[in-house]
């Protein structure tokens, strides 16, 4: 793990030891860590592609999914998954974790 991205961990650990937040709002917890976030302003082009490398070349695109359960390929026919450098998988791939299940996701991402 960086140092920097250490740094700001540290950060939120000593915000939520310090200061009581109510655990089911969004906004108070935002309010006491934005300032300690970096924001990146997010356009559209005609293509849709969000924003462009700038012109120091130093750009890495995420794309995150999540919770396929087993319908990637549907789901592929009806959306576009934008291009990216790192594809993040967040939740269930499958609906029960079945190993041929598994490896027919991992088929398609090749």
């Amino acid at each position: 793990m960086q140092p920097s991205r250490l740094i700001f961990l540290s950060a939120l650990a000593v915000i939520a030891m310090t200061r009581r937040v109510d655990p089911d709002s969004q906004e108070e917890f935002w309010e006491t860590i934005k300032d300690n976030k970096t924001v990146i302003a997010v356009t559209l082009n005609e293509e849709n592609a969000v924003n462009s490398p700038d012109e120091t070349g130093r750009w890495l695109k995420f794309v995150v999914i999540s919770d396929t359960h087993d319908q990637l390929g549907e789901m592929m026919e009806k959306i576009s998954i934008p291009d990216g450098d790192v594809l993040i998988h967040c939740g269930d791939m499958t609906n029960r974790g079945e190993k041929e299940k598994l490896q027919a996701l991992n088929e398609q991402f090749d």
